[in-house]
């Protein structure tokens, strides 16, 4: 389903590189270094805030530029380093569906 998505925004000219296995900051902090094979990729859509803090902290102890970087879910990690991030409103979103269901 996101592939599709991507494909019909940017179109399959623009293959994406995926990284799987990524679920907790260590994750991305040890596998930024496959990223780094790929010059031309400007953007880091990461799927959580401190996953994105890992891609960074590795990028920036190897002394590599980082491109632009985006997480999801506004955590603190994320506020905190001033990330770009998609905040999913998946708190209130959980809150009003668990109290519906009391209802």
């Amino acid at each position: 389903m996101v592939r599709e998505a991507y494909d019909e925004v940017y179109g399959s000219e623009h293959e994406p590189v995926i990284i799987e296995d990524v679920a907790i900051e260590e994750d991305a902090y040890q596998k930024a270094s496959e990223l780094w094979q790929h010059p031309e990729i400007d953007c880091i859509f990461s799927n959580g805030d401190d996953m994105a803090a890992g891609f960074m902290q590795a990028y920036e102890e190897a002394g590599k530029q980082l491109p632009f970087i985006m997480g999801q879910e506004n955590m603190l990690a994320g506020r905190l380093l001033g990330l770009s991030t998609i905040d999913n409103k998946v708190l209130s979103a959980g809150s009003g569906k668990f109290q519906a269901g009391f209802i």
